[in-house]
């Protein structure tokens, strides 16, 4: 903003003489020139972006009171130090706008007028703009903070934009654990401001303090940030060797639910930190710890890489194969008429192949379910218009054992339905190979992960029943969590283990959890297409309203096929549509009462 007491407190001749040059462009308040009847003629970039916040019915009001009270002020040619203010309040925007008048020479027989607009902003503004600004801040460090390989890099541009873009104080700095999670020291990785040049003249090379001293200390133990806006008030502060600070913001670094670092704020001045500060900190903590976990998880992928490239070698060769297909395509559709015959003959090709995938998309659904007494199964499956990646299945292990899986390939087409069905063969190879799904997807994960190179990937939910005593075994591999409803106690439980998507990682990430199923019990499988579904206002449907209708319809005694019923009829009112944007999947398995 531009201070009102900047302006006015300004020398007139001054203003008028850089007006007269033609510098009036490059002044950093608002400046329009005007002529005797308020019109516009001329105005500067800062006055620009101040109109633009103006409807065209607002700057018109501004343009007939300027030139009214213009006609009634006895200007003096050439009397630079008459200054007349005029406040023009616009009712839409709350707030005011002040207008300085400053009058010049005869130009032509007709006078021009220089305006110098200086805005008055309310507090909701000010913040308003400030929640902006820490929104681009965020979107900046986000969108670009992937591009570094190496947690110094990294650092050194987050503390950087933290300084540049909103905490050009004394101190910005950004602290991390030792070894990260087992470390009894926290080492300033990087700091950027005045105390940076205090920090080398110091002549460290490291700068390192106990988790157990001051301020980030405490952070440290705690989890929790600080906010001092007056050091000397703090028993907490801990006074570095090379700066001292007058207020002090800190908050907590974290990865995977553990502490390993801090961004620490520090203002040689009093300074006004608040909850907006905290806020805005947190999500660059988490920006920050995101990448860390990426830079890790990256070189461990990539050390493992080197071992699978000998295997790649032939799909390297299959692919340079295509391409000069590709190219040779390329160059055949050049030709008139028996390029149109190709297209068309590929065309009809493509249908067909198209055709195969519908058909193969159906044939991994399950024709019929095996016939156990008192476990049913009922689901729902509607397909979008384009191929899509959903799968279940349903399978008798042995005699005692009944294996229960559904999964979903992310993307559309082809590609999505034949990873599909390599995502069944593998299960139908490896689905007895042991009584632990994290085993099970384990096997399946090592075996697609070397043969996906399409940036896909699966997310899947497998348990194992075991029909004597009814103990369920699971493992979820990223897919939407189930919903298990507890006849006994009325309530539903979200069902999920951690484990990332298949595909992905060359490592086994999954594991087992186990609960018994109870006389009256349901799970309900779906897929993301349910949950993301989005109606008129593009809310999405969400997990809560899909656990709100299927606790209601079960508790309200409809069976398994209308409680499904019962659901989709909520999803197509919901959505206003008979056609989703995926797949819609679900599957509900119940145990009988007794």
């Amino acid at each position: 903003m531009y201070p009102q007491n900047t302006i006015i407190e300004m020398e007139a001749k001054h203003i008028e003489q850089k007006m007269f040059r033609g510098e009036f462009l490059d002044l950093p308040f608002p400046v329009i020139l005007l002529d005797d009847c308020g019109a516009f003629l001329s105005l500067n970039d800062a006055a620009e972006d101040l109109l633009h916040l103006l409807s065209r019915a607002d700057q018109s009001v501004i343009s007939k009171r300027i030139g009214k009270m213009i006609k009634n002020q006895p200007f003096h040619d050439g009397n630079a130090a008459d200054f007349f203010s005029l406040k023009i309040r616009i009712a839409e925007l709350n707030f005011e706008r002040i207008i300085v008048i400053v009058p010049v020479k005869r130009y032509e027989n007709k006078k021009h007028f220089w305006a110098l607009l200086l805005p008055v902003v309310p507090e909701s503004l000010k913040a308003e703009e400030r929640y902006i600004h820490y929104l681009k801040t965020i979107n900046k460090i986000s969108s670009k903070s992937y591009r570094f390989k190496s947690t110094g890099t990294l650092t050194r541009f987050i503390t950087s934009e933290l300084f540049s873009e909103e905490y050009d104080f004394f101190h910005v700095g950004l602290f991390l654990r030792e070894n990260l999670f087992t470390g009894e020291d926290v080492v300033l990785i990087d700091v950027v401001g005045e105390s940076r040049s205090l920090f080398r003249n110091s002549q460290q090379n490291k700068y390192r303090q106990s988790i157990d001293t001051g301020i980030i200390g405490w952070v440290m133990r705690n989890a929790r940030p600080v906010v001092v806006n007056n050091t000397d008030e703090s028993e907490l502060y801990h006074c570095t060797p090379f700066f001292r600070g007058k207020s002090e913001i800190c908050v907590p670094i974290l990865l995977l639910n553990e502490v390993i670092g801090v961004i620490n704020i520090e203002s040689k001045e009093l300074a006004d930190f608040d909850d907006s500060d905290v806020s805005f900190l947190k999500t660059v903590a988490d920006i920050y710890a995101d990448n860390i976990y990426r830079i890790h998880t990256t070189g461990e992928i990539q050390r493992k890489n080197l071992k699978l490239e000998k295997y790649l070698k032939e799909i390297r060769k299959a692919k340079e194969s295509l391409e000069i297909q590709s190219e040779e395509l390329k160059i055949s559709l050049k030709k008139g008429r028996e390029a149109r015959k190709l297209i068309k003959k590929q065309n009809e090709i493509m249908q067909n192949k198209l055709k195969m995938g519908v058909e193969l998309q159906k044939s991994l659904l399950p024709r019929e379910f095996p016939n156990i007494p008192d476990i049913h199964f009922n689901f729902t499956y509607i397909p979008n218009s384009q191929l899509g990646g959903d799968f279940f299945d349903v399978c008798q292990l042995d005699k005692h054992h009944l294996g229960i899986i559904i999964a979903d390939v992310s993307g559309y087409g082809v590609s999505a339905a034949m990873i599909a069905a390599m995502f069944k063969a593998f299960f139908n190879n490896y689905r007895k190979l042991s009584g632990s799904p994290a085993e099970i997807i384990g096997m399946m994960n090592k075996e697609l992960y070397s043969i996906i190179n399409t940036g896909d990937f699966i997310s899947a939910f497998y348990m194992i029943l075991n029909l004597q005593n009814y103990k369920i075994c699971y493992t979820n591999a990223g897919h939407p969590y189930p919903l298990l409803y507890r006849h006994s106690l009325k309530k539903v439980e979200l069902l999920d283990t951690p484990g990332f998507f298949v595909g992905v990682f060359d490592e086994n990430i999954y594991s087992d959890r186990e609960f018994f199923l109870c006389p009256g019990d349901r799970i309900l499988f779906y897929t993301d297409g349910v949950t993301e579904s989005k109606g008129s206002s593009l809310q999405e449907f969400g997990r809560d309203r899909l656990k709100k209708i299927f606790k209601s319809g079960t508790i309200a005694g409809l069976n398994g096929e209308n409680t499904l019923k019962k659901l989709k009829r909520e999803l197509r009112g919901f959505t206003g549509t008979r056609f989703f944007n995926d797949d819609i999947t679900l599957l509900l398995m119940e145990r009988y009462k007794e």
